[in-house]
């Protein structure tokens, strides 16, 4: 017996590492590392378990062809599954836990707008006169990483929700929502005009005040001249003088102020002759009262368009057109100005 103790403890030492080691492995427990993933659209991610012996992955519990290694790439396009991984070490093998792989899902971005004076004409878009005020704001959640554009180029700076337009163009915004800033998403065109009214000059030719764009109205200091919305005007008095004009589209534009002096006399000598009378009858523009003087006949806008002698009174007048006309008569150190209709 003394020789038998030395080779039964040899023999539970060789034993007792197999017996530890049959119990570590004797039952697998694979996760998958990441847990449950909530991809942005266009994303992916990569999941993994444990290092073992063989892989193969599942999903909705169906397995993926060829999908088995460690990892499996999945997108976008995989949310609302559920994937596992069956694994083998050795003899033993084990199916790991499900984790759901989901994604996010956005509104399309959109386009509010506000502000005052502006309309929305069907097949045109946004109008407002120059002094109007729109505001474009790109709504939620797509306040990270903005960008307005103007004719496809995007414009300096213009990185708020907000962008106030001031002038005519197609715009459009770019953006992406916080909890997937890579996602970026572009509006519809938003096309604008701004409509600016010329503005208009105020010329005075004798005693009658003209405006080189019309309709509108016509005004005394700051007081409304009634019923004056007209092309010309006849002042009563001197005073400042001013027209806003309003076109097609209702938007206005106030000319400079203008001081109205006028001499009705046309500034002549003490020894000037009797104030000349002109008439007309036939297209024929009779001259009285004027020896040996110039004519000028200027349109209302000042072109001049006929000039001759008073001597070769009376005038034919029948190129002329239809309208209002000034007369201008000098001569002698005296100079007068009339009007007269064809």
């Amino acid at each position: 017996m003394k020789n038998i103790r030395p080779f039964s403890g040899y023999l539970l030492l060789i034993i007792l590492p197999v017996l530890l080691h049959a119990s570590n492995g004797g039952g697998l427990n694979p996760t998958i590392i990441n847990g449950n993933v909530i991809l942005c659209p266009g994303e992916q991610v990569t999941l993994e378990t444990q290092e073992y012996d063989t892989y193969q992955w599942y999903k909705n519990g169906n397995i993926i062809p060829g999908a088995v290694f460690q990892t499996l790439v999945v997108g976008y396009n995989d949310a609302g599954y559920n994937f596992t991984v069956f694994v083998t070490q050795g003899a033993q093998s084990a199916m790991s836990p499900s984790i759901l792989v989901d994604g996010w899902l956005f509104n399309p971005l959109v386009v509010s707008n506000y502000g005052q004076g502006f309309w929305f004409t069907p097949g045109v878009g946004w109008e407002l006169c120059e002094y109007h005020e729109l505001f474009f704001e790109v709504m939620l959640p797509y306040h990270n990483n903005v960008q307005w554009y103007r004719n496809g180029v995007p414009i300096f700076g213009a990185n708020s929700p907000v962008y106030g337009v001031q002038e005519t163009g197609v715009y459009a915004v770019s953006g992406s929502p916080e909890l997937c800033p890579n996602y970026v998403q572009y509006s519809i065109d938003l096309p604008v005009i701004v409509h600016v009214a010329p503005l208009p000059v105020i010329t005075q030719i004798a005693d009658t005040l003209y405006t080189s764009v019309f309709p509108g109205q016509w005004y005394a200091g700051d007081d409304i001249i009634p019923g004056a919305t007209g092309q010309y005007l006849i002042p009563d008095t001197t005073a400042w003088y001013s027209f806003e004009f309003t076109d097609s589209h209702g938007c206005k534009k106030m000319s400079e102020a203008y001081y109205y002096v006028w001499d009705p006399l046309g500034l002549p000598t003490e020894n000037a002759l009797k104030k000349p009378q002109i008439s007309l009858k036939d297209d024929l523009l009779t001259i009285r009262f004027a020896p040996e003087m110039e004519y000028r006949i200027f349109s209302i806008s000042g072109a001049v368009l006929l000039e001759g002698e008073t001597i070769s009174s009376p005038v034919n007048v029948s190129s002329l057109g239809k309208g209002l006309f000034i007369i201008q008569l000098f001569g002698n150190e005296a100079i007068y100005f009339m009007k007269f209709m064809r």
